[in-house]
């Protein structure tokens, strides 16, 4: 079984934000018996695009490793985290934000999926009844199960999902999350069996404020935090945080 663990890091902030984080993601891939990489501008495949456009680069690697795990650079994984895919017992998984809070998550989630859909002339898949183009209409009904959106910051994947990775027609860049509704819009479209890891495994930093999940969570996640003087003062003391739990 070979296993690889790789991140992306480009410009100068992810750079320095590497030097905090990176060692820890090289560390889980060492005690899981995973090669290490780094996707930078050295081995960039698609510099136009998002950093997760980088994804699009699985296939290849799969044609070496057996299993992959991706974790973003702006995150902290604990030492005792598992083997993404041990936890899914083989299957692709992520963290499925659905249905993650009140309510807020979701409308948000669908907005998203509308833009995506108007933009790229493809089905709403989910349980919008009342059809695609009152976006407040599908707002009221978000809670229901409208369909999936998976938070592709960390992913555990085999070789049996490599096809979702080919062909990235219909992936673009915005400030709605493109490439995470893209992915999320195939998967569905596919019927693709995806396991929920569960938000201990994609914590957001601010949830693991609010909550007592910095006694369990696996991972710490700063997705969206654009304050950087802020989180690179915050990142050593998360760090320091869990060492003082025993977890680094």
């Amino acid at each position: 079984m070979k296993r690889l663990v790789y991140t992306v890091a480009f410009g100068s902030v992810f750079h320095d934000m590497a030097k905090m984080t990176h060692p820890h993601i090289k560390s889980y891939a060492q005690r899981h018996g995973a090669d290490f990489l780094v996707v930078d501008e050295s081995n960039r495949l698609y510099p136009q695009h998002h950093a997760s456009y980088e994804d699009f680069q699985i296939p290849k690697w799969l044609e070496t490793y057996d299993e992959i795990v991706h974790l973003d650079t702006d995150l902290i994984v604990a030492n005792d985290a598992p083997w993404l895919l041990d936890a899914s017992t083989g299957r692709m998984c992520m963290f499925d934000e659905s249905f993650r809070d009140a309510g807020d998550v979701s409308r948000t989630r669908v907005r998203y999926y509308l833009q995506y859909c108007h933009k790229t002339g493809k089905n709403f898949l989910g349980n919008n009844s009342m059809g695609f183009g009152n976006v407040k209409t599908v707002e009221r009904v978000a809670l229901k199960p409208w369909g999936r959106y998976f938070n592709i910051g960390v992913i555990g994947l085999s070789r049996r999902d490599a096809s979702l990775f080919i062909d990235p027609e219909g992936f673009y860049d915005d400030d709605a999350c493109g490439h995470q509704t893209f992915m999320g819009h195939r998967i569905m479209e596919r019927n693709h069996a995806v396991h929920d890891l569960g938000p201990e495994f994609n914590c957001m930093h601010q949830d693991w404020e609010r909550s007592d999940f910095h006694q369990t969570a696996f991972v710490i996640h700063y997705a969206s935090i654009r304050n950087y003087n802020w989180l690179f003062q915050q990142i050593p003391m998360d760090v320091e945080r869990l060492k003082s739990l025993g977890r680094l």
